[in-house]
């Protein structure tokens, strides 16, 4: 198995970024005394479905304000402002209310401060937030979405963010492979049923190699819940392809890799792409060994992508020849 591994290039820790706008403030303000106040604002929905939701990323958010409440409470005061729109489940749901719950905020409720910043995980309305941003001058960081409008300063004057799984680094690792080992047909594989995440990496993949001169772009969408669901697609890849990208739950790419190596195809003349883009249990094992009978099937060229602020991934080596165009 060979792990890449790879940083985003604008990435900021969080924490440290919110003491460099304290900074400013606070220089901007060095001749008063009077303790100054930053109101920073926190948008979502609650879903233990979703990566992204401020179930999972309200409390670190909340535990950062308050220590920097007790570190810089003699000259700030941070008040922390969390829109959680309840009618949403998804973010699907919540990208279609966003601009309502904000602008409701914005013009309705907010309270005046020196400074005001937009701080949160996002999804899929990371864009329409940074719209919003943009057009009010006010700072705004995304804890887990990005997307390659961040590095168009006009459109994105005033966005950060501090994520390791921008889709726009994953796709650059594809395009990369490609034209390196000057691969010109490729086949991708997505699992309806895992995150939405890994829905929209496959878009963005998509779009990114078919618009490159000489490529021929195959893209398949099934439910895979057994190892016979993926038969009708691997029949189909072997006809037309050696280079398959899949994107969805490790798990189910583990039943499809094994599938494969039953029906010949994991050979060395094949090479199998996944992306882990965090580790969570809701994104599957990507590791190969579950001490089953399917631990020993052979298994050549597997490439697994992931960011590079992991430690050692030693535990899921499993034995591969080195990758060949």
């Amino acid at each position: 198995m060979h792990i890449f591994g790879f940083a985003q290039n604008r990435g900021f820790s969080t924490i440290p970024v919110l003491v460099f706008l304290l900074w400013r403030v606070s220089q901007a303000h060095s001749f008063e005394p009077a303790i100054l106040v930053i109101n920073i604002v926190t948008a979502g929905f609650h879903s233990s479905k979703f990566l992204s939701s401020l179930t999972y990323n309200l409390p670190a958010l909340q535990l950062a304000v308050s220590d920097m409440q007790t570190k810089y409470g003699k000259r700030f005061q941070l008040n922390h402002i969390v829109l959680a729109d309840l009618l949403s489940t998804d973010c699907f749901q919540y990208a279609d209310t966003t601009s309502l719950v904000m602008s409701k905020w914005y013009y309705t409720e907010q309270q005046p401060a020196d400074l005001t910043a937009v701080i949160g995980p996002q999804c899929f309305e990371a864009g329409l937030l940074n719209q919003l941003a943009s057009g009010w001058n006010i700072p705004f960081i995304s804890t887990v979405q990005a997307d390659r409008l961040i590095r168009n300063r006009q459109l994105s004057p005033t966005w950060l963010s501090s994520s390791t799984v921008a889709e726009l680094q994953y796709t650059r690792l594809y395009t990369l492979l490609v034209d390196y080992f000057n691969w010109t047909t490729i086949f991708s594989v997505t699992d309806n049923t895992s995150l939405p995440a890994f829905i929209a990496f496959a878009l963005e993949a998509k779009n990114a190699l078919r618009s490159r001169p000489g490529i021929i772009y195959h893209s398949r969408s099934l439910t895979i819940k057994n190892l016979n669901d993926t038969d009708s697609v691997l029949h189909e890849f072997r006809k037309s392809s050696r280079i398959l990208l899949f994107f969805g739950n490790g798990n189910l790419f583990r039943l499809l890799m094994i599938r494969g190596a039953l029906l010949n195809i994991t050979t060395a003349e094949y090479v199998y792409i996944a992306v882990e883009m965090v580790r969570s249990p809701m994104m599957g094992d990507f590791g190969w060994r579950r001490d089953d009978s399917f631990d020993q099937v052979g298994v050549n060229d597997l490439i697994l992508m992931v960011p590079s602020v992991y430690p050692n991934r030693s535990s899921l080596r499993s034995p591969s020849l080195p990758m060949r165009p």
